[in-house]
Parts: C-alpha cells; structure tokens; sequence
C-alpha cells in the first residue's frame, strides 16, 4: 500500500478505504493517525469502527502522543483524567502551535480609543448575537466596542505598509465616512468618579465594574447603551471584581474580600478580611466551591464558599498581582518575573519557569498554551504543561501592558490598548504587511512634515485633540491569528 505524503490525499484514502486499513500493522497506524489532527481522530475517525475506538480512546495513545509529538509534560493529575480531556488537550496545542508558529502575532489594526491608561477590559456576546468589548480606563469612562465592526473584511484589502494616520483617511474615503469612532457602541464618560481598574461578564447583555472611587457597579447593555442597575459602596478602593452568577466577588485596596448578592440588588453577604496588604486578584471555577485569592502580602490563599473559609494557603517568594485558573491547573504570575504552575487542590508549586526580570502584569490559562504580559513590555505565549516552551513573543511595545483578555471564538480578534507618550507618537507606529493577510506592529518613526497636517485635522477629532491637548491618549490595537480572541491594554 502507498502511504501518501500529502495530508488531503491521505486523509480521503482513509475515508475511502478504512475498512481495509484494520489489517495493517498496529505500528503502521498509528504512524498514518500522527498524520490526521487530533480533533478529527477523536470526532470522526474514533467514531468509524470499534477496532479504532479502541485505539483512540486509550489513555496511553495520547499521552505518547503529548510526550512524544508536542514534547509536553503534564501533571499527573491531568494525566490522569478522562481520555476526552487529554485528547482535548493534544487538539488545543496543535491548534495553538499552527496559530502562533513562527512566532507571528498577526495582522494589526490601530484605532484611537479612551482618554487615559486602560485598565479593565471584558469580552461578552450580547442578546443579538454581537460581539463586544467593554473597556474601562482612568480617564473614568466605560467605552462598548463593536467587535463584528471592527474586524470588517475591508482592512483585507489594504496591502501596502499604511500609518495610524493614513489608515483613518482611507477608512473615511472608502467606508464612506465610518472612522474609528463608529467601532464604539456607546461611551459612558462617567460610569465612575474614579481610575477603573476592574470589570466582568455576568449574563447576557449585563457586566459589572469597580473602580477607586470604592463603588460596585452593575450594568446591563439596552439597544447599545449603558443602563445602571445598582451599585454599592466598599470601605475602600476597589482593585477586582468577578462572579459565577448567584454571587458576585470584589477586593479591596484595605485587605477585605467582599461577598454580594448577585440576585438581589448587590446586598453583601460576607465581609471577609484574611489577607495582610492589598488584595491584587481573584479567581474561581465556574461551579467550583472554591475561591482563589492573592494580594501584597505575598499570600494565596483557598476559601470555601460553603463556609466562606480560608481552607488552605501558600506563602510565595514575591507577591503576586495576577492568576488564572483553568481545568485542575493554577498559574500565577509573581512580581519578580516567575510564572508558578500551581496544584489548587493543595497549592503545592508544581513547576516553576523564569519569564522576565521585570515582573508579570498578567498571566492567561489556555488549554493549549499560557500568556502573559510582562512589565518590560512583551507579550510572551508559552507552551502547557511543566516545562514551558516559548511559541511566540511580541516586539517591545511604547508602553507597559496592563490587561489580557481573550476568548475562543470561531474568528480571532486581538485587542491591545495603550497609552501615547505625546504628540508625534501618532506618528511613531506602522501597519506593515508580512505575508498575504498578516501583519506585524512595527515601531518605525515617521516625521509629522510627511503627512498633510490640514488632512489630518480634518478627517480626525480624535487626533486633533491629541494634537491640540498634548495629552497621553490610548490606542487599540487588533490582530488577527487564527482561532483565539486575545484583548489587551497597556499602561504608561
């Protein structure tokens, strides 16, 4: 038999002849299986026969695979899951090693966004079936993104290296006059009296925020305006907000985790005060009974929601501002540049791998890979698993990133917001065309006598108050990679 090279080939031979292929050698096989994706293995090909289905669904097929193929260690707890969950894995990190190969982050899109530093940023899928980003800065303002509009399939055709600058232009000559602004749904100017710095998805078309002007805030999205629904006050500033749906999560500048009533009006719960300094982050499960937490004092701490309880904690190195948790795994991001894999059933540190001297900002979970943004201004994506490979890393941004967020989508969007240092940073960074439809963020320096002023303060408002003010502005990068939504901010 004729083993073909080529993927497409051999995969309709498979289709077309897979009752003759069960008696060939079990090594030959399993050879021709390492040519299919993992994904398809497991939906279709594991569905064809029993005698595949015994070969598919065996826990010792993946594990070789993930060891052998994608040279991942897991822990062993994940080794020992259901074999759904380690074929999912193996889907996950092809999918992630094809999008990130060669480490190109993809195709960027720049638009003028908040007035100040963006700190907070949620991804969320309103009653109508749009997609849209909630952002909230410093500048105190909550900005609804249209997600769908911005990824418009027009930005496909522009196939020379453009400016911010002449990327608005063209947006106003060939949109018929739809600029940046039009991305937003809605901007509410003072949703708080206070820096924004955290918000969250709750239901379908309803968020909340927090803010340092000590307020809890829910919200809910009406025909593409803001509509506020309640909100309570905390003792002092508010750093994180989260919620499973019955109860809604915030911590505070003055050491206390604070419990709400999601369902009645933010009536609060508990009042919870077991940390030493601020508390940075806090994460959970989606049914899960169990709180994670970490603040300045260098604790991570477990509570039991049954009891509202610290059940167990972890005394770190350095204190951590950022964690993610994510299918029996716990990463934490610490503040002199480690990024810890963490059991937390027993916060035991599993792994840990040195990212940057700088310290983390954030770190993201992915089945098939792990992210972080870092203080010396990357944004890194590593492999899963105990030891760490790095798939793809950014160039050094103009300022330092803030906030990650990103969902699995069936299209890939990536946001990224920071702030410009002053009035020729405008100026300052290009959209160059690599490879058919992607594009890299490049820091090349333009001279402002190169572009016709008149024009520019013509067709931008936004830019003629950059201009005009010398102010710090913000900037919304986009790109376009392959399957994953990646939203991120930076700071000054």
């Amino acid at each position: 038999m004729e083993l073909y090279c080529n993927f497409n080939t051999l995969r309709l031979y498979i289709i077309q002849k897979m009752s003759g292929m069960i008696d060939l050698p079990c090594e030959l096989i399993l050879i021709i299986l390492n040519y299919l994706p993992s994904r398809d293995l497991w939906q279709n090909v594991r569905l064809t026969c029993r005698f595949f289905a015994t070969i598919i669904a065996d826990q010792s097929y993946w594990r070789r695979k993930l060891q052998r193929k994608f040279k991942i260690e897991l822990p062993s707890y994940q080794l020992d899951g259901s074999v759904s969950s380690l074929s999912h894995c193996c889907a996950r990190t092809e999918e992630e090693t094809e999008r990130w190969k060669d480490g190109k982050l993809g195709r960027l899109i720049c638009a003028i966004g908040h007035d100040g530093t963006v700190d907070a940023m949620a991804m969320m899928k309103s009653s109508a079936h749009k997609r849209l980003c909630i952002s909230g800065a410093r500048d105190r303002a909550l900005i609804i993104w249209d997600v769908d509009t911005i990824t418009n399939p027009f930005f496909n055709f522009c196939k020379y290296p453009i400016t911010l600058m002449q990327l608005s232009s063209v947006l106003f000559l060939l949109t018929d006059g739809v600029r940046s602004e039009n991305w937003k749904l809605y901007e509410f100017s003072e949703a708080h009296q206070g820096w924004i710095w955290s918000v969250c998805r709750a239901d379908t078309d309803m968020f909340y925020s927090c803010a340092w002007d000590r307020y809890v805030k829910q919200w809910r999205i009406v025909d593409g305006h803001l509509n506020a629904l309640c909100d309570v006050q905390m003792s002092s500033a508010v750093l994180c907000i989260i919620n499973d749906g019955t109860t809604a999560v915030c911590s505070t500048f003055g050491r206390r985790v604070v419990v709400m009533d999601a369902r009645n009006s933010l009536q609060k719960i508990t009042d919870m005060l077991y940390h030493r300094s601020a508390v940075f982050d806090l994460v959970q499960m989606p049914g899960s009974n169990y709180l994670y937490s970490c603040g300045e004092d260098r604790r991570l701490a477990c509570v039991d929601k049954r009891m509202w309880e610290v059940v167990n904690d972890l005394e770190l190195g350095a204190y951590s501002q950022t964690m993610s948790l994510r299918q029996g795994q716990l990463l934490c991001g610490t503040n002199d540049g480690k990024m810890l894999s963490i059991n937390p059933n027993d916060l035991t540190v599993i792994s840990e791998v040195f990212v940057g001297k700088g310290g983390l900002r954030q770190v993201k979970l992915n089945t098939g890979s792990q992210m972080c943004i870092t203080k010396d201004r990357l944004f890194k994506v590593f492999t899963p698993g105990l030891s760490p490979r790095l798939f793809a890393e950014s160039e050094m941004f103009d300022a330092e990133p803030s906030r990650v967020d990103f969902i699995i989508q069936l299209s890939t969007i990536t946001m990224m917001i920071w702030p410009l240092p002053a009035v020729m940073d405008p100026f300052s960074s290009t959209l160059h065309e690599i490879s058919g439809s992607e594009a890299i963020f490049g820091g090349a320096r333009e001279s402002a006598q190169s572009f016709n002023m008149d024009l520019i303060l013509k067709k931008s408002s936004c830019l003629q108050r950059i201009i005009r003010k010398r102010e710090v502005r913000v900037k919304t990068l986009l790109a376009l990679n392959g399957i994953v939504e990646c939203h991120m901010t930076c700071g000054k």
